[in-house]
């Protein structure tokens, strides 16, 4: 799942701006992989352990002392739309802990000056709250965002 541009995205207390995209990943942590005795080609194969990664990434025009820390815990709530109005806007939530925080400092030429370009990615993991349950929950609502 891919958001682009939502409209504002918040984390535990805290709301996040200047957010440009959230990716939700989905991956195996453990795969179960198992060939026959008939011949060569795989004959099971099974994800019993799976991993949701989220990925936000942000776009920083000046300093900012608040970026999570490793080991916070929070629901991320993320809203969108289409068409960036009210029509079919969505919530989509995800109970999570941060990972890990990067930045990226990019030089680019405009005009006669240079520019930093400065883009923060906060990586998170989705935590179930049973060990059973999807931990991302897409659901439509109405009304203002956040």
């Amino acid at each position: 799942m891919l958001v682009l541009n939502p409209w504002r995205v918040r984390f535990g207390s805290a709301i996040w701006d200047g957010v440009v995209g959230v990716a939700v990943d989905r991956s195996a942590a453990r795969e179960v992989l198992a060939w026959g005795d008939a011949g060569p080609e795989l004959a099971f194969a099974d994800t019993p352990e799976r991993r949701v990664t989220v990925t936000v990434t942000q776009s920083l025009a000046s300093d900012d002392f608040s970026a999570p820390t490793p080991g916070d815990a929070g629901d991320l709530v993320v809203f969108t739309s289409p068409a960036g109005s009210e029509a079919q806007r969505r919530r989509v939530t995800v109970p999570a802990v941060v990972l890990r925080v990067t930045h990226d400092v990019s030089l680019r030429q405009r005009g006669g000056s240079r520019a930093a370009e400065v883009t923060r990615k906060i990586v998170l993991v989705g935590v179930s709250s049973d060990g059973v349950a999807d931990p991302v929950a897409v659901e439509a609502v109405g009304g203002s965002p956040v």
